[in-house]
């Protein structure tokens, strides 16, 4: 399964501009959370790392923080 990510996030202004999306797998996506929780410093990239990475399984939290990712399958 690939998924469909944006490269600036939409909370730093990022849009849903073909140019600003990028196919990438689920832990690539994960890590991809993570880098950015790293180096912003935003729960919202934490959260998605925690859930894309399986170690949260609450979808209701994802919810809460705005989360609504889109999937494409290879």
């Amino acid at each position: 399964m690939k998924h469909i990510h944006h490269i600036i996030p939409k909370y730093r202004g990022g849009s849903d501009d073909p140019n600003n999306l990028i196919e990438v797998t689920v832990q690539e996506h994960a890590l991809w959370h993570w880098c950015n929780w790293q180096l912003w410093g935003d729960d919202r990239d934490k959260i998605a790392w925690r859930m894309l990475s399986k170690r949260d399984t609450d979808i209701e939290q994802a919810r809460i923080g705005g989360f609504n990712h889109k999937f494409v399958h290879d």
